[in-house]
């Protein structure tokens, strides 16, 4: 006998690109913000605007609707890429071709490379070799067209699918070479416009009930480790820690506080659900967020399955214990916590693309069945929760996800047993019955904070962030105003991206530039007091 509530299903899609902004210069190092504005926070919109009956959680990271408010006008934002995708092709210099043809393949290049000819045909041109002194040579060989082309097909690879089954892109898809400078600014016109419209799009969805808006701390930091880096040690006992022990409680309670003023500020939105940056909680994570009137967040299940056990161990949780959420004491009220699922969340994250999106949809119900029929039938609201990345999954999928998309919603529209909804709505009607006693610390990865720590060069780059706001402290104390800047600076260098990339274990096309950017956020803090700059950061 099926049970009489449905297995309630709740999406939370997670919106978070590093803050690319240099504090010093005002300039964007790197453009991922604005081509994933272009390209996924646009669709996301879309998806949900063609399945009005689906429902979900729409979690933004505040610095990143920061940098989306600022390139909702492009004359005001100075980005490198962006300065030679408007260049005229015939005015490029020797320098700036090289840079074109570094850079402007960054791209999946199964899925979006090759799926126009042309950028097929010109990344077979430029050939593998990227060092600057062959490209020299390589460019030689490139026309002003093959330039324009390829600063064309750099924006129309970043374009979603919505703003494609715009009249005026598709027919430059379909022309797919010899492009003009009006067409190249016809492209760059209609990207401004909807990065300009993300906000309200969001907003409307909002309105309707369609969905919630959540949030993170201000720019993403890791917020156990920014309370006390010895957490670590709970999850992770052998670990090797900075030589210095970072505590400032102080920065995490302005991290969580800045994070939900700055989304009421750039989007007039209240929340009233965060998903702690990575997933990561501790218990004094909890209580302080539970004091800015937070009343749910979302983790992991394996700090779930850590915590009932109270141990570093896996733990096996049965059905009832993992589907449902928990309230956890605190100094400052109970919180709710929900634990996504996390072998449902990286099935999308990280294997559905490469099945058909028929296959996939098929599994993926068929997970969500499989845990209906698991479930006691005692009439509980049962819910399992998907939190996932957003954005940089889908240019691994087919036409960026959406036969994938088209066939989720349709299914989940459909289905008689599970009901899609928000964590708020949720709430309204159901009693959250389980207590946690004991909060692992612990993230969405390991359940534990190596990726961010424990490296040695993770470890410098904490050590670092650490003298840095001591000498912040120290100058307050003396009665030195800080500038706003400065605070910016901190706030900025405290995000989880730059312990992302430092290491071993993760590393992108552009170490150096994560590098060399957050080194320029902490200068720029001695600059301003006039203190000599360690050397290290040089």
């Amino acid at each position: 006998m099926s049970r009489k509530q449905p297995l309630y299903l709740i999406f939370q899609w997670h919106m978070h690109q590093p803050f690319y902004k240099n504090p010093g210069t005002g300039k964007y190092e790197l453009p991922w913000t604005r081509l994933h504005a272009t390209k996924d926070y646009t669709d996301m919109a879309w998806h949900l605007e063609r399945f009005p009956e689906m429902k979900g959680v729409i979690n933004f990271v505040p610095s990143l609707l920061r940098q989306i408010v600022d390139y909702s006008d492009f004359d005001t934002v100075e980005e490198e890429y962006l300065r030679i995708t408007r260049k005229n092709a015939t005015d490029l210099t020797a320098d700036e071709q090289i840079f074109l043809l570094q850079e402007f393949f960054t791209a999946n290049e199964k899925r979006i490379i090759h799926r126009a000819p042309r950028y097929t045909e010109l990344l077979n041109k430029r050939g593998d070799n990227t060092d600057p002194a062959a490209l020299k040579n390589v460019s030689k060989q490139f026309t002003d067209q093959d330039f324009r082309d390829l600063q064309m097909w750099f924006l129309l690879g970043w374009t979603g699918e919505a703003l494609r089954e715009k009249d005026e892109i598709a027919s430059l898809v379909k022309k797919d070479r010899n492009f003009s400078e009006a067409e190249k600014q016809q492209v760059l016109d209609i990207h401004e416009k909807a990065i300009s419209d993300i906000i309200p799009r969001y907003e409307e969805l909002r309105k309707s009930g369609q969905i919630e808006i959540s949030g993170t701390p201000y720019a993403h930091p890791i917020l156990p480790l920014l309370i006390d880096s010895e957490v670590a040690r709970v999850s992770m006992p052998g670990v090797h820690l900075p030589k210095k022990r970072f505590r400032h409680p102080e920065e995490a309670e302005k991290q969580i506080r800045l994070g939900k003023q700055s989304l009421k500020e750039l989007a007039g939105w209240d929340i009233a659900g965060m998903w702690p940056s990575e997933g990561s909680v501790s218990e004094d994570t909890v209580d302080f967020i539970a004091r800015e009137d937070i009343r749910w967040i979302t983790t992991d299940s394996n700090v779930l399955a850590r915590s009932l056990s109270r141990n570093t161990e896996s733990a096996y949780l049965d059905s009832a214990a993992m589907y449902q959420p928990y309230q956890f004491a605190t100094e400052n009220g109970d919180l709710t916590m929900f634990f996504r699922d996390q072998s449902l969340s990286d099935l999308i994250g990280f294997r559905y693309a490469n099945l058909s999106a028929e296959d996939a949809v098929n599994d993926f119900m068929g997970y969500l069945h499989r845990i209906d029929e698991s479930l006691p039938d005692d009439g509980y609201p049962y819910v399992a929760v998907v939190t996932m990345d957003g954005e940089n999954a889908w240019e691994h999928f087919e036409q960026n996800g959406k036969p994938f998309f088209d066939q989720l919603y349709q299914s989940l529209g459909q289905s008689e047993r599970i009901q899609t909804t928000t964590f708020s709505e949720y709430l309204e009607t159901a009693t959250v019955e389980k207590k946690l006693q004991w909060l692992h610390p612990g993230s969405w990865i390991g359940a534990d904070f190596h990726i961010w720590i424990g490296h040695p060069e993770k470890n410098a780059a904490w050590d670092a962030l650490n003298k840095a706001i001591n000498l912040i402290e120290r100058k307050r104390k003396a009665g030195v105003e800080i500038p706003e800047k400065v605070e910016q600076a901190i706030l900025q260098a405290e995000g989880s991206d730059w312990f992302w990339w430092y290491g071993h274990h993760n590393n992108s096309d552009h170490d150096e530039v994560f590098d060399q950017l957050f080194c320029d956020t902490l200068r720029m803090v001695y600059e301003a007091f006039d203190e000599p700059v360690p050397e290290y950061m040089n």
